[in-house]
């Protein structure tokens, strides 16, 4: 169970759907939500879907433990998006090199809300045909 701060962040099971409800008085000063995706699998996509009954600010950023020419840790940016209520994409196993790089991370923010929300994010890795 995730545990609500000011600002949520711990790594989403995969291949299970998250529903963030923040309907009562005591959600008001919720703004922010932020997790993280780990692939399992280095031979599968990551699929992330985020939806929300309202706009919210996203940025996804991803980065693997130690790597020639990069600072360990460092988040790169992938995606950036405002003012939206529905997000998916698809994360390239081959384009990340999940295969070479098996401690990647995906950094998920979504900010900038107003209450009362409910937000809905999935990580999935799908079979690959």
């Amino acid at each position: 169970m995730l545990s609500w701060n000011d600002l949520v962040k711990d790594s989403l099971l995969i291949d299970y759907q998250f529903t963030f409800s923040l309907l009562q008085e005591d959600d008001r000063h919720h703004t922010a939500i932020n997790f993280i995706a780990n692939p399992e699998q280095s031979n599968k996509n990551l699929d992330i879907s985020i939806n929300a009954s309202n706009n919210f600010n996203l940025n996804i950023t991803w980065s693997i433990g130690s790597t020639a020419g990069t600072i360990s840790g460092e988040e790169i940016p992938v995606v950036s998006k405002a003012n939206i209520k529905e997000y998916r994409d698809s994360f390239s196993c081959e384009k990340f090199n999940f295969r070479s790089n098996p401690n990647i991370t995906f950094y998920v923010y979504v900010s900038n809300f107003s209450w009362p929300i409910k937000i809905q994010d999935s990580v999935v890795m799908p079979v690959m045909i």
